[in-house]
């Protein structure tokens, strides 16, 4: 709730939504996002693979369930 706290502050918003819960979950998850960072094609074609094998993994798993109804899949650029 901190990290939703202080998005919404920069966002200068008076109420954490939804949104900024979500956001916050991503950045805590995934890392900051650099914005200027450029990824080459090895690097995104790796990250691919990585990710596609981590929902695979997921998704075969039992306990994995709960975590399938709010799935997301992205190539996104994060913390690489």
């Amino acid at each position: 709730m901190n990290e939703a706290a202080i998005l919404a502050a920069r966002r200068n918003l008076k109420e954490i939504s939804k949104e900024e819960i979500s956001d916050a979950l991503e950045r805590i998850v995934a890392g900051p996002e650099k914005k200027g960072a450029v990824m080459t094609e090895a690097k995104k074609r790796l990250v691919a693979y990585h990710e596609v094998c981590a929902l695979l993994l997921m998704w075969d798993l039992e306990s994995a369930a709960l975590w399938v109804c709010s799935l997301t899949v992205a190539m996104c650029h994060h913390a690489c």
